[in-house]
C-alpha cells in the first residue's frame, strides 16, 4: 500500500483522519504507507469504502497505479476518476429515462463516442458507479442524457432514481450486502465491525431482503424494444464474452445461459436495446478468465 499516502492526500484526508475512521493508531496508517506492514482484508474493505472504490482497484492501483474510479465528487487528482454526475437513457416504451451515477472520465469517453459514432456503428459498453456494466444499443435508445451532478435535476418530471442510483454504495459494500445473505461466515471474516452496521443499516433502511439481494447483484437484465424486461442470473462467462463482442462491434447473436436452470437464451440484436449486468458479476468473470489463460 505504498502508494496509500498518494490516495489520502487526493481526498484531503491527514494520516490522523484516516486512522480514526478506521480506528487505528496513526502510527498504523503510517507504516501502511511506507510498506512496512499491511492492513489486513477487512481493513482494506473500509479503506476501499472511504475512498469510494474496491479492494481491487487499490490493489491494481498500488502495483500498476491505474486510474481510480471513485464516487467521491470530482477529487482535484489525476489518479483518481470521480464522480461527475449521471447518464440517463430513454428506452422503448418508457416514459421516463434510467439515470446511473458515471465517473467523469466515463462521461467523456460515453459523449466522444456518441458524438463520432456512425450508423450502425457497434454498441456501447459502460460502467456505473452502482454496481452496473450497461450494454447500450444506441440505435434504440430513444434519448440519452448527460447531467452534470452541479447542474439543475431535469424540470421536465425526468428524474427517478433506484435506491442506489444516486453515488452507488461502493464494491464493498455490494460484497458485503450478498455476504450478509448468503455467507455468514465471511461476513464475519471480511468485514470490520463498522462495514458490517453499515450494511446492516443498509438492508434495514432500503427494507432488502434475499430476493431484493439478488436481484440487485445477480441478475443480468434485458431490455427489449417493445418496452419489456427480462431478468435473471445469467452465467456471468456469457454475459462477460457479450460485454467483450459487444464494445468492439455490434453482435451477431446475443446468447446467454440461465446460471441456475441451464435454459439457453438467444436474443436478436435488432431488439435489444440495454443489456445491464452486475459490475460484481462481470469482474469476477474477467478474474476467472485470467486465472484460466494463466494456468
Amino acid at each position: 500500500m505504498e502508494r496509500l499516502k498518494e490516495l489520502r492526500k487526493a481526498l484531503g484526508m491527514t494520516q490522523a483522519e484516516l486512522a480514526s475512521h478506521l480506528s487505528v493508531s496513526q502510527q498504523t496508517v503510517a507504516r501502511w504507507e511506507r510498506g512496512d506492514a499491511e492492513p489486513s482484508f477487512a481493513t482494506l474493505r473500509d479503506i476501499a469504502t472511504l475512498m469510494g472504490t474496491s479492494v481491487d482497484d487499490l490493489l491494481e492501483y498500488s502495483v500498476g497505479r491505474a486510474k481510480i474510479p471513485s464516487q467521491h465528487w470530482r477529487p482535484q487528482d489525476e489518479n483518481i476518476d470521480g464522480f461527475w454526475g449521471h447518464i440517463g437513457l430513454l428506452l422503448p416504451g418508457k416514459a421516463k429515462s434510467q439515470w446511473y451515477p458515471i465517473t467523469e472520465n466515463e462521461c467523456g469517453r460515453i459523449s466522444r463516442l456518441l458524438s463520432e459514432r456512425h450508423s450502425s456503428s457497434g454498441w456501447l459498453l459502460l460502467s456505473t458507479l452502482n454496481n452496473k456494466v450497461l450494454i447500450v444499443n444506441p440505435d434504440l435508445v430513444q434519448r440519452v442524457r448527460l447531467l452534470d451532478d452541479a447542474a439543475d435535476q431535469p424540470d421536465d418530471g425526468d428524474w427517478e432514481l433506484s435506491l442506489d442510483g444516486y453515488q452507488g454504495w461502493g464494491a464493498e459494500i455490494y460484497r458485503g450486502i450478498g455476504e450478509f445473505f448468503w455467507d455468514e461466515e465471511e461476513f464475519k471474516s471480511k468485514n470490520s465491525l463498522a462495514m458490517k452496521k453499515v450494511i446492516g443499516d443498509l438492508v434495514e433502511e432500503h427494507e432488502l431482503d434475499e430476493k431484493t439481494a439478488f436481484e440487485l447483484l445477480e441478475h443480468t437484465k434485458v431490455y427489449l424494444n417493445d418496452g419489456s424486461l427480462i431478468s435473471f442470473k445469467a452465467d456471468r462467462s456469457d454475459a462477460y464474452q457479450l460485454a467483450i463482442e459487444a464494445d468492439c462491434a455490434t453482435p451477431s447473436t446475443i446468447r446467454l445461459e440461465n446460471a441456475y436452470s441451464g435454459e439457453l437464451n438467444y436474443f436478436a440484436p435488432m431488439h435489444v436495446a440495454l443489456v445491464e449486468v452486475p459490475l460484481t458479476e462481470y469482474l469476477e468473470a474477467a478474474r476467472e478468465m485470467m486465472e484460466e489463460l494463466e494456468s
